[in-house]
Order: C-alpha cells, then sequence, then structure tokens
C-alpha cells in the first residue's frame, strides 16, 4: 500500500491506460477528420453500425454457448 503522497502500482497503472486511451481517442479522432473532412459523421456512422452487428453477434453467441471462456469459448466450439 502507498503511503500518502506516492504513487502505488495500481494508481500508475490507471494513469498509464488512461493516458493512452485518451490520447488514442485524440489522435484517431484527428485522423479520421483529416481523412473524411466534413464527411467524419458518416465514418462514425458506419463505424457504429459495424460495432452493432458485432455486438449482436457476441450476444448471440454468448446466449448459445454461456461460459466464462469469451471468445476462446466461440472458437473451440
Amino acid at each position: 500500500m502507498a503511503r500518502s503522497g506516492e504513487i502505488g502500482v495500481p494508481a500508475a497503472t490507471a494513469i498509464g491506460v488512461g493516458g493512452m486511451m485518451g490520447a488514442g481517442l485524440y489522435t484517431l479522432v484527428g485522423l479520421a477528420a483529416g481523412t473524411a473532412g466534413v464527411w467524419i459523421w458518416v465514418s462514425f456512422l458506419v463505424g457504429g453500425v459495424v460495432s452493432l452487428f458485432s455486438v449482436y453477434s457476441y450476444a448471440k453467441l454468448g446466449a448459445r454457448f454461456p461460459s466464462r471462456g469469451g471468445a476462446a469459448e466461440f472458437l473451440i466450439r
């Protein structure tokens, strides 16, 4: 356990992951805006639709093969 004024391993991990995720998000939005221009909203809409199909597939697989194995369990079966 970290003493007052020190950062422990869990806090340092959280800071690192948060920094990478935040920087990655803003970097990708900037790259998407540079590539898609004024049509960036369409790219986000298409990405959202693709994500919905992916989530729907995982939900159906999870209902069909209930386990804690996740994607590895789906591949095995």
